[in-house]
């Protein structure tokens, strides 16, 4: 059978299309498949990492581990009585919200709400300065800086320390 020439140049198109279209779908699923490969590698060139220093990771744990002693961390109420003292040395004006208690097996993480009203901020930066040189086990979760209204050299400041205590 004869084909007009028409016929062959309509063929030809959509022989080129369907060829594009396998071509671009193959091109996909390579770039997919070439992503997902480098991931892989990146993850265990990281995991390789730590196999290969586990050990000194593990000595760094148990170390760490060691200087948190039971006798040093505070119950709740003592923390949120240090928090208390800190914040008077400092002459704040200041709400400390009662401390709550998230128990864990092990550990328990007792969480203060602060809310700081008209303080500078030199003496704001050295009391956060001094809980982090103080109390290693206290860890500030957040800190929010509001300028006071009237006066905007003055900052109203909350924040969420957060202590941890071995559950005896």
């Amino acid at each position: 059978m004869a084909r007009t020439r028409r016929e062959k140049i309509l063929a030809l198109l959509f022989l080129i299309a369907m060829v594009v279209i396998w071509y671009s779908s193959l091109s996909g699923r390579v770039a997919t498949t070439m992503t997902r490969s480098h991931s892989l590698q990146e993850t265990k060139k990281v995991q390789d990492k730590w196999l290969n220093e586990r050990q000194i990771i593990d000595a760094d744990y148990q170390s760490s581990l060691a200087l948190l002693s039971e006798v040093n961390l505070p119950t709740r109420n003592e923390f949120a009585g240090q928090i208390d003292t800190m914040l008077r040395k400092y002459q704040f004006g200041f709400r400390v919200d009662p401390p709550q208690t998230k128990a864990g097996n092990t550990i328990s993480e007792h969480t203060v709400n602060v809310s700081i009203e008209k303080a500078d901020l030199g003496p704001l930066m050295d009391f956060t300065t001094e809980i982090k040189e103080r109390f290693p086990y206290v860890s500030l979760e957040q800190l929010t800086l509001i300028p006071d209204r009237r006066n905007p050299a003055l900052i109203d400041a909350r924040l969420r320390l957060v202590a941890i205590e071995f559950n005896r």
